[in-house]
């Protein structure tokens, strides 16, 4: 099926927005109706959109969508978070994430400072060390040694966040994956975020204005997302893409879509990804 297929049938009805006030409720909706989509990860991230009916949830169906993208190897089967940033805010820092012995037969000992969906995420990517150099490793959240704790934020404070500890967690070969795409997130996640907020639009409305603007918005992230798998990043697709998405979230002004959960503050997740906004989710 292609783009233009999976998103006639989404508006034609095939999907329709969930009511999904916990974060537990929309993980479970979408393990029903946007993971099966997969390995099509922009269907996937319009129908995470599609069912999403606040911001939060907007945000997460991008982000999972992306996650794949930059890990293929890592077969994923829910939920995931990138971890990679680490601690910024204590006097001094939490020690980061290090690496005793191979990857082969090694443990992981420090902290992670951001966790996305750390209440309900099902696996983690674990960056250690820094550049080419970088091991990136994934486990399951129930790996001995490891501790999720969530750590209440303002912005998109639906979506649970929290900071990872590791206390001698074993790893082996099996848990190394490829982290040769990782320099793409920066340019996939907005694309994917963008789809599933035309998902979203989508499951929203009917008004004729907000429908062509969602459908251009939605052809310039599929345009610019078809130059990234081509091997070229084109920052003139790209930024149109933004433009598409920040003009459709303009024209929702007012709350027209009838997002739940806090929409003036979480509608910034669009614009957060233009280089004029200084807003920023760390991962």
């Amino acid at each position: 099926m292609t783009q233009s297929e999976v998103y006639e049938s989404l508006v034609d009805g095939e999907l329709e927005r969930v009511e999904a006030a916990s974060e537990a409720a929309y993980h479970d909706a979408w393990i029903e109706h946007a993971l099966p989509r997969e390995p099509d990860l922009f269907a996937m991230a319009l129908s995470g959109g599609l069912i999403a009916d606040r911001m939060a949830w907007v945000f997460v169906a991008g982000y999972q969508a992306a996650c794949r993208h930059v890990f293929p190897t890592a077969k994923l089967r829910s939920w995931v978070s990138y971890a990679a940033t680490e601690d910024r805010e204590n006097d001094p820092p939490l020690p980061g994430v290090r690496l005793t012995g191979p990857p082969s037969a090694g443990t992981l000992s420090g902290h992670k400072a951001w966790i996305a969906a750390a209440r309900t995420v099902g696996q983690l990517v674990v960056r250690v060390g820094t550049g080419p150099e970088a091991t990136y490793l994934v486990m399951d959240r129930d790996r001995p040694g490891l501790n999720i704790e969530p750590k209440p934020r303002d912005f998109l404070a639906g979506l649970s966040q929290g900071r990872a500890s590791f206390d001698e967690v074993p790893v082996t070969s099996a848990d190394v994956v490829d982290g040769d795409r990782i320099a793409l997130l920066k340019f996939v996640e907005p694309l994917y975020v963008y789809a599933a907020f035309c998902g979203f639009v989508l499951g929203g409305t009917t008004e004729p204005d907000l429908l062509s603007a969602c459908h251009a918005c939605r052809l310039g992230a599929e345009s610019a997302l078809a130059a990234l798998k081509a091997g070229e990043v084109d920052t003139v697709k790209q930024d149109n893409a933004d433009a598409l998405a920040h003009d459709l979230l303009v024209r929702l002004d007012g709350n027209r879509a009838g997002a739940a959960g806090a929409w003036e503050t979480d509608q910034k997740i669009v614009a957060m990804y233009s280089s004029d906004v200084e807003l920023d989710v760390p991962h």
